[in-house]
């Protein structure tokens, strides 16, 4: 079974998010029972520089570019914070194809307790 994991929109670029030692700590960990794969989001980190389309469906069809190149049938999920709503949108498109979605912080729009008033800040 794969995991992938899709970018996380504000800072995607694998090469240096490899450097955080926390967060290689989690993937290697991972891949310890399962194939773990992540890429850039288009536009960022390591991925082609010519892309404009940022949409939700490009974002899908990107991912399952990555399915389809690497031979996954089905494979799991995983949401992260900051991932946008790719994970879920791509369940919904393709679920004979998702096994399993692992939802991280599954909220996509600010609720009361997130809001800060410009004179806390």
């Amino acid at each position: 079974m794969a995991l992938i994991i899709p970018p996380i929109l504000v800072s995607s670029h694998l090469e240096l998010e490899w450097q955080i030692v926390s967060r290689r700590a989690v993937y290697e960990g991972l891949a310890h029972g399962v194939r773990v794969v992540r890429y850039d989001c288009r536009g960022m980190g390591m991925s082609q520089r010519d892309m404009i389309d940022f949409s939700v469906d490009a974002a899908i069809e990107d991912l399952e570019a990555v399915r389809s190149r690497l031979g996954i049938e089905r494979l799991s999920l995983l949401r992260m914070p900051s991932s946008g709503d790719v994970a879920f949108a791509y369940a919904a498109k393709y679920p004979d194809r998702v096994a399993n979605l692992i939802i991280w912080e599954g909220h996509t729009v600010a609720d009361d307790r997130d809001k800060v008033r410009a004179d806390q800040i």
